[in-house]
């Protein structure tokens, strides 16, 4: 099927432009998904932290959540 379409992009003479115009959309997307991880690490870095500190604080007030005496 790709072999087809390249065939006939290459009888109207635009294969060239087509396979262009396709790397550039393909660099955009991948810029743009980068960015979108570079976003999405800052937010579990974060999010994690505070889990951390949470857990670190919960542990020095001797509370390890074992079974509670009654």
């Amino acid at each position: 099927m790709l072999l087809r379409y390249a065939r006939r992009m290459d009888a109207k003479g635009c294969l060239g432009q087509s396979l262009v115009e396709y790397a550039l959309i393909l660099a955009l997307v991948s810029v743009m998904c980068v960015g979108a991880l570079t976003d999405v690490k800052s937010g579990i870095n974060t999010t994690l932290g505070n889990v951390t500190q949470a857990l670190e604080t919960s542990g020095s007030n001797g509370q390890n959540g074992g079974p509670v005496d009654e």
